[in-house]
């Protein structure tokens, strides 16, 4: 019966990276290392908002692209935070970002569009581009450093080219994209009739001071080109709330509400009070516990002689195991069985030959996981 269902199912590839994660998660004493959301919970403001909400009887529909203070209070936090410059009418609040993802690829696709992705990427990306009835054109930036190569991407880029996705900070390799690299995607689309996707989740989770380039204030000409979705959820330990905010130009984000609202009758009305509240919380101490974390995982991963790239951003750590000739797969597998440590392979994002590990976890969980990485890296010598 599957002849009957939308053929765009058919082409997206799910069940990798869960199977993994519910072996991993079955097993009796695993370090888990591979979260996706930090290990903080909600701030006293969050609570104290929340539980106003509950006592005031905020239990009704509210408008499902947010209440007028709601996006006020995102925009402003925009403004102040990168120096993006938008207005309430150019903004929808959604469901997580990954509502604002599907939102943005459904309302600008049409069936064979292409959407060059760089990888390594996280695979919601190609399955977004598919279930929108477009076609995922990969762009490989291991031999890059992980930034975007002008030449190399220029050389997919058709007269089906419809938009760009970049992610910086980015998952999983905690790269922040430069200037160099922001700048060819921005002459890329120049002029063109291509859009570009910033999938911004990441950008407050910085460290070093540098703070992560909004591609729409460093380019503003393609701004009205430009999509970009933000998240609440994993920068402020607020993953379960799924607060997402999706901006763009006027002219496109009123045709995206139409889809919006049939996909959500309303924004969840308990959430609005602590959005706001978010929207003025900082999260100085948790960027101080994950570059923390990151610098003891480095000294670790340096002792054991494993290249790896120093995040810029996130809370991720992409972990080089090409000298040890396996897969990422077999490395993974073979030290979830041998050590009970789980990690990601990279193959979950598109290249080979790399792990990634996610520091949102207790610095204690990080000590016995680098130990038994360390036990599994001496067998391997």
């Amino acid at each position: 019966m599957t002849e009957l269902l939308n053929n765009n199912l058919m082409t997206v590839k799910t069940g990798g990276q869960r199977a993994y994660l519910e072996q991993a998660g079955k097993m009796e004493g695993v370090v888990m290392l591979t979260g996706s959301e930090p290990d903080f919970g909600i701030s006293d403001g969050v609570r104290i908002h929340l539980s106003k909400s509950i006592e005031h009887g905020k239990t009704h529909y509210v408008s499902p692209e947010g209440d007028y203070f709601v996006r006020k209070a995102v925009v402003d936090y925009e403004t102040r935070a990168t120096g993006a410059v938008y207005s309430t009418e150019e903004v929808i609040v959604t469901s997580g970002a990954s509502e604002g993802l599907y939102l943005a690829l459904q309302s600008i696709l049409n069936p064979g569009d292409e959407v060059i992705i760089p990888l390594p990427a996280i695979g919601l990306y190609e399955a977004d581009v598919r279930l929108a009835g477009g076609i995922p054109v990969f762009l490989d930036t291991t031999e890059d450093e992980f930034q975007i190569n002008a030449e190399r991407l220029n050389s997919l880029i058709t007269d089906r080219t419809k938009a760009i996705l970049i992610n910086s900070p980015n998952n999983p390799t905690g790269v922040v994209y430069t200037q160099d690299s922001l700048r060819a995607v921005a002459e890329a689309v120049k002029d063109e009739p291509i859009f570009v996707l910033c999938d911004d989740v990441y950008c407050h989770v910085y460290f070093d001071g540098a703070v992560a380039p909004s591609f729409v204030v460093s380019f503003p000409e393609v701004k009205n080109q430009t999509l970009v979705i933000k998240s609440l959820s994993n920068s402020n330990a607020l993953p379960g709330f799924r607060i997402g905010y999706l901006f763009g130009p006027e002219f496109v984000i009123h045709h995206i509400k139409k889809l919006h609202g049939t996909m959500m009758t309303s924004m969840v009305s308990l959430f609005q009070d602590p959005i706001v509240e978010t929207c003025h919380t900082g999260i100085t101490g948790m960027m101080e516990a994950y570059k923390s974390r990151g610098e003891y995982v480095y000294e670790r991963l340096d002792a054991m002689g494993l290249p790896y790239t120093r995040a810029g951003g996130t809370f991720y750590i992409l972990i080089d195991i090409r000298q040890t000739g396996m897969n990422a797969d077999d490395f993974c597998k073979k030290l979830l069985e041998e050590e009970k440590l789980a990690l990601l392979p990279s193959s979950f994002f598109g290249i080979e030959g790399f792990v990634r590990l996610s520091t949102a976890a207790p610095l204690s969980q990080l000590k016995m996981g680098m130990g038994r990485l360390e036990r599994f890296m001496q067998r391997l010598a």
